[in-house]
């Protein structure tokens, strides 16, 4: 047994560099994973930023000429004009429902002017950014406020759509409509109150003492 006595240091010294090797190899290993989810992220970011501005285009050039078409037919037909209230759901209410001529009048006139297939195109403009196809964050400045008036001009034809038996339908415009105008009011707020902030600073706090003090 002595020769297993002789090479025992040898095995000890190259299990030693073998658990060396492994723990290399795992921190390789690691590192590589590492880099490689920070490139498919990096990857991913720059896919969602590209098909944002490829929806940015769109909105501008397709989208908006035809929403400014379907203005101007309404406007043509002498279409009743609704501007609330609105509910954040988009359903009708004892505001605004299908017993009231005018709002009948209004969805007509809406509907014969293709009010309906820019909602199916708004949909899908939503689905795209909610989904986290497009970078709704870089969307939301250059969109929002046009965004949420154009749906808040369909509400008529929205809330016909989102009846009882189908509240399920237009759900990515009723969302997204949502997080703006939410995020839109929060932002108006804080200008507010940062100027409120800024005006009681400007106000001096004169005090007259007391005799005595």
């Amino acid at each position: 047994m002595s020769w297993l006595t002789d090479i025992r240091p040898i095995l000890e010294t190259l299990s030693f560099l073998a658990s060396i090797c492994l723990a290399a190899t795992i921190v390789i290993g690691l590192r590589q994973l590492k880099l490689l989810k920070e490139d498919m992220f990096i990857k991913n970011k720059r896919a969602s930023v590209e098909k944002s501005i490829e929806f940015l285009n769109w909105f501008a050039t397709d989208f908006l000429p035809k929403h400014d078409e379907y203005v101007n037919e309404v406007k043509k037909k002498e279409a009743p004009l609704y501007e609330g209230p609105r509910n954040e759901n988009f359903v009708f209410d004892s505001n605004c429902n299908l017993s009231m001529e005018p709002i009948k009048d209004h969805l007509q006139k809406s509907i014969d002017s293709r009010g309906a297939d820019l909602l199916n195109q708004l949909e899908y403009f939503s689905a795209a950014l909610l989904s986290g196809l497009a970078d709704e964050e870089l969307a939301f400045n250059p969109l929002a406020h046009i965004y949420c008036s154009i749906i808040e001009g369909l509400y008529v034809v929205l809330c016909y759509y989102r009846d009882e038996e189908s509240k399920t339908m237009f759900t990515n415009i009723v969302t997204l409509h949502k997080m703006w105008k939410d995020r839109l009011e929060k932002m108006k707020m804080e200008i507010a109150k940062n100027k409120l902030i800024d005006d009681i600073s400007k106000i001096k706090d004169t005090r007259i003492k007391g005799i005595g003090l």
